[in-house]
């Protein structure tokens, strides 16, 4: 469960969320012809990845799942546009 206020925090709850997800292959090659930033670098350690998936798993109720793999970004565009809520 999602706790959206603390007595050290408060964060309004997102209308709409969605994770974008693409093998880990991919990733890799995608990376390499951007460039690594600092959360690549942290996900690179396949321990660490495999925690932070996990996480994004047990809060799947909370969000839409797209693979992006062999889309381009106008299909992964219109795909949000279709679920996200009008």
């Amino acid at each position: 469960s999602l706790e959206y206020e603390t007595g050290l925090y408060r964060i309004l709850k997102p209308d709409f969320t969605v994770f974008l997800h693409v093998e880990e292959d991919l990733r890799q090659k995608r990376i390499a012809e951007r460039g690594k930033g600092f959360l690549d670098k942290t996900l690179d350690d396949e321990s660490f990845r495999a925690k932070f998936l996990k996480e994004f798993e047990l809060l799947a109720e909370h969000f839409h799942k797209i693979n992006v793999a062999s889309k381009n970004i106008l299909e992964v565009a219109q795909e949000i546009r279709s679920l996200a809520p009008l």
